[in-house]
């Protein structure tokens, strides 16, 4: 994985939750995190950054915000009450230019939810659906960078795309972001890795078709580094949260998910 954070283009740069509730997802996620969460005051819609304590000292890992109607999928799963909103969350991709890229994706089949739009003189935000259906976020820097660091605790590790249909979002990405999609030894063919032009691994592509149930999207997904995947999980779950995933074993570590209180997806790795 690249963790270089000297962000290039089609790289994950920052994960947002949008969320009907904003106080309740910042107790949550600093409890099952340990993340020390800030508003960032009134000029920026009370926008909350969320930090990860490191060696090098505090780093900004993720973002809560205030739901944003038209962004939230409009199937919820099972155990969420589908007569209420739901929180979801959005992983951005760096680029240079956001304008510029924006238009390539829609070129290429994807659809628009929100076009460019200036987020202050914190950088510009876009939000679309690639051809599977996916919510993908790009962003252009200004101040805010993106990720303070990766593969540390508390930090993400790793990103992956769940897609329902698998070649038509592995030709979007492969076309649009210039990746070359390799599969990792000992994975099944379901499962694709995007390797960037500096030969770094940016993201990971699993197919879903016959996993996720007909009503259940495309969906992106962050997964954070932990102690333990096991504990990161029960914590979760005894403040509400839904367990999706058990500490299974993968290369890499033992991965756990689960669905916070108001339904948005999010994965753990690390120790058992």
């Amino acid at each position: 994985m690249r963790i270089a954070m000297d962000f290039i283009n089609g790289q994950p740069c920052w994960a947002g939750l949008s969320t009907p509730e904003v106080d309740a997802s910042v107790t949550f996620y600093r409890e099952v995190f340990g993340w020390d969460i800030e508003s960032q005051g009134p000029e920026h819609g009370d926008y909350r950054i969320a930090s990860a304590r490191t060696d090098s000292g505090p780093v900004a890992v993720a973002g809560l915000g205030a739901a944003m109607d038209d962004t939230s999928p409009s199937d919820a799963p099972a155990h969420h009450d589908a007569g209420s909103q739901r929180s979801v969350w959005h992983l951005y991709l760096h680029f240079d230019d956001v304008e510029q890229s924006f238009d390539e994706a829609l070129h290429l089949g994807a659809t628009a939810i929100i076009e460019p739009t200036d987020v202050g003189e914190q950088g510009t935000m876009a939000l679309l659906h690639d051809p599977a259906g996916a919510v993908i976020g790009l962003w252009q820097p200004g101040t805010h960078r993106g990720f303070g660091a990766a593969a540390q605790p508390g930090c993400p590790a790793w990103f992956d795309l769940h897609t329902k249909d698998f070649d038509a979002a592995r030709a979007f990405y492969s076309r649009w972001l210039g990746v070359e999609f390799e599969q990792p030894e000992g994975f099944p063919d379901t499962y694709a890795s995007a390797k960037g032009p500096e030969g770094d691994y940016l993201f990971g592509m699993m197919d879903v078709s016959q996993v996720y149930p007909p009503e259940q999207p495309s969906t992106w997904n962050t997964c954070y580094l932990v102690d333990s995947a096991g504990d990161t999980l029960r914590r979760a779950v005894d403040l509400g949260a839904f367990a999706m995933m058990d500490a299974d074993p993968s290369p890499y570590g033992f991965i756990s998910a689960f669905a916070d209180p108001r339904g948005a997806t999010i994965f753990a790795i690390g120790g058992q």
